[in-house]
This record gives structure tokens, C-alpha cells and sequence, in this order.
């Protein structure tokens, strides 16, 4: 594994799910044997999300904190919010 940045605990959740969807009653029960990439990059200093070129991308860092902003203001969804209420 990849020991930097976020990586490996990404990397460490991927191996989970895979595990998980492995036991899963609809799947067939063998290992992931083929992936799509939807983002990715094998050059992380100038063609990296966070940094390009070394240098802090500032589109990248207000679209993901105006995004979140957005998230963070909305109400539990009801299936997720639990015993919260009883307190």
C-alpha cells in the first residue's frame, strides 16, 4: 500500500468494501478481478487534485468547502438521525 497523504486509509476502505461486497448473496464470491477508474493520476505533483504543481488549487478548495457548507446545513436525514431527540 501507499504510505502517504490520505492514501492509505482510502486505500485501507477500499479493501474493505471489496471484502464486503465479495460476501455479499448477490455476488459470485471471487475477487475484483477489474476496475474503472473514474479519477485518478500517476503523476500526484502535477497532476494531483489538491496540488498541482506543488501549489494549493484554489478552484478545488472552494468548490469542496462550498459543497460542504451546503452539506453541513442540512437536517439528519430521519433514517440516520437515531435517539438523538429523546436527549
Amino acid at each position: 500500500m501507499i504510505r502517504y497523504s490520505i492514501i492509505y486509509q482510502e486505500q485501507s476502505n477500499g479493501l474493505e468494501i471489496l471484502q464486503w461486497i465479495q460476501n455479499q448473496i448477490w455476488s459470485n464470491g471471487k475477487n475484483l478481478c477489474g476496475i474503472i477508474s473514474a479519477h485518478s493520476t500517476d503523476d500526484r505533483y502535477s497532476d494531483n487534485i489538491y496540488y498541482i504543481g506543488g501549489c494549493l488549487t484554489v478552484q478545488e478548495a472552494l468548490s469542496w468547502s462550498t459543497q460542504m457548507l451546503i452539506w453541513l446545513s442540512l437536517p439528519p436525514h430521519p433514517e440516520y438521525q437515531g435517539e438523538i431527540d429523546k436527549y
